[in-house]
Formats: C-alpha cells, sequence, structure tokens
C-alpha cells in the first residue's frame, strides 16, 4: 500500500467513527498510522481503543510496544544532533538498553500467553 492508501484509509476509518466508534475501526486506524510512521497517532489511537475494550492483552502489547519505539525514535533523533554531551550518549545507551529489555520481556510474555492458549 501507498502512503495515500492509508491516509484514505484513514480517512474511511474516520467517516465510520462518525455514526458508530468501534473497537476494530480504531486498532485497524492505529495500524495505519503505524505504517505512515505516526506514532503518536497510532499510540493515541490505541489508548482510544482501551476506552472500548480495557482488557484487551493484545492492545496492551501494541500500547507498549509502540511507547518503547517512541523512545528509539527519540533516541536516535537526540543521537544524531551535534554537539552532544557523554551525559547525552550515556543516556539515550540507558533509555535503548531498557526499550531492549521491555521488548524482551514482552516477547517472553507473549509467548507464555499464546502456549497457554494453545495448551487449553
Amino acid at each position: 500500500m501507498t502512503t495515500g492508501a492509508y491516509a484514505d484509509a484513514i480517512k474511511a476509518f474516520d467517516n465510520a467513527d462518525t455514526v458508530e466508534v468501534t473497537a476494530e475501526s480504531l486498532y485497524q486506524k492505529a495500524r495505519c498510522y503505524v505504517c505512515i510512521n505516526d506514532i503518536d497517532s497510532a499510540i493515541n489511537a490505541i489508548e482510544k481503543t482501551f476506552e472500548i475494550v480495557p482488557d484487551d492483552i493484545l492492545l496492551k502489547y501494541d500500547l507498549l510496544v509502540l511507547e518503547q519505539i517512541t523512545i528509539l525514535i527519540d533516541c536516535s533523533k537526540k543521537l544524531s544532533e551535534e554537539g552532544l554531551t557523554a551525559a547525552d550518549v550515556k543516556h539515550c545507551d540507558s533509555l535503548l538498553q531498557a526499550a531492549i529489555k521491555q521488548f524482551s520481556e514482552l516477547i517472553k510474555i507473549f509467548e507464555a500467553e499464546r502456549h497457554t492458549k494453545l495448551k487449553r
């Protein structure tokens, strides 16, 4: 899909939401935002989805992943700036290490959940 197609899909979901806001439309809109690299809007859409389905564990995973991606993007921008201090680099390194650890934990939890469901 092209960026324009995702923008069109977002508009279609917005139009559908004027009739009835559904978790599915909000979630699909979030996916479109991710595809066009609008992570903040994706997070916003996921948070709105939580208002409709607060116990959805996969939404929680998606939100946590998007939050970690935001940290990675912010660090990448910061590290590309000129005039960084050693403290800046150290701070970004600690954020990146925490994000990697969070991703690892999410994968372990997700795999455990999936394994438990498969045993049922």
